[in-house]
Parts: C-alpha cells; structure tokens; sequence
C-alpha cells in the first residue's frame, strides 16, 4: 500500500499567525499504533497521545527531535523539510508489541497550542523493525511539504 500524509486543519492558521514558527521552533515526530486514527481536527498531542506506541527496544515516547528542519525558498516554491528519523532496535523489536502505521509530526515549541499537530503519516500498513534494525521515516525527497 502507498504512503499518505495528512494535514491537521489548524496547521495553516497556526503557521499563518505566528504559533508556528518553521524557521525555529522544534519539531518531533512519533511512532503510532494501529487504533490511532487521522482526525483532521484534532489540534494537540494530547488528543492522540493514547495511540503512541509505547517505550521500549530503542523507542521513547515523544522524544525524536526532528535534525536539520530547513524552510526554504526557490524560484517562488517554499520547501519545508527535515532530516529522516530513525530509532535502532534494540532489545527486541520496535514497536515491542502490536502494530505502527503511522507517525505524527507535531511543534513541541507553539505555546498558544501546546504541542500543535502538523502532520500524520500514514504507512498503508504495518511497520516495525527487529532487533538490531533501523525503523526509519524516509522524507520525499521533495521535502516534508511544498507551498506555491
């Protein structure tokens, strides 16, 4: 299956006043379960948190820290981008039980919205890494998103 991403609703209104600063907030990106759901107007982590696969075997809860975020323009396209995650196994496999179709990209620095969701990335199917391996987010190489 192909993969997907999805924009959460309040991302543009966020980015357009100023709660969302491409240029230096952090952002982080986290691994979900199979029963979390894209819901487009969910606005915060704490509206999905529950789904986070949990710590264990290489993976903590929230604390990938997306390396690298640029925010660049080029003959009139803006292109934000960062550079790939990835947790190594270790232990045993990520997730350590059940299933991971999808990671969350959210800005653990917006203070109007605490932990304001940006982006869902929909696997099309399960994914893990075993023991020893990589678990790795490949970006386009286009980057995360394009505006024009």
């Amino acid at each position: 299956m192909a993969v997907s991403i999805n924009r959460y609703d309040k991302f543009p209104e966020y980015f357009g006043d100023g709660t969302i600063d491409l240029d230096t907030d952090t952002f982080d990106i986290i691994l979900m379960n199979s029963t979390h759901v894209f819901t487009a107007t969910n606005t915060i982590k704490a509206n999905i948190s529950a789904n986070e696969i949990p710590t264990g075997n290489g993976y903590t809860q929230g604390a990938e820290t997306l390396a690298s975020v640029t925010w660049v323009e080029s003959s009139g396209v803006l292109t934000w981008d960062a550079a790939d995650a990835s947790w190594t196994a270790s232990g045993g496999a990520i997730p350590t039980s059940g299933d991971c179709t999808d990671a969350v990209i959210y800005d653990e620095t917006a203070t109007a919205a605490v932990d304001a969701l940006c982006y869902s990335i929909d696997f099309g199917q399960a994914e893990s890494a075993g023991n020893g391996t990589d678990f790795n987010i490949t970006f386009n190489a286009s980057g995360i998103f394009t505006l024009t």
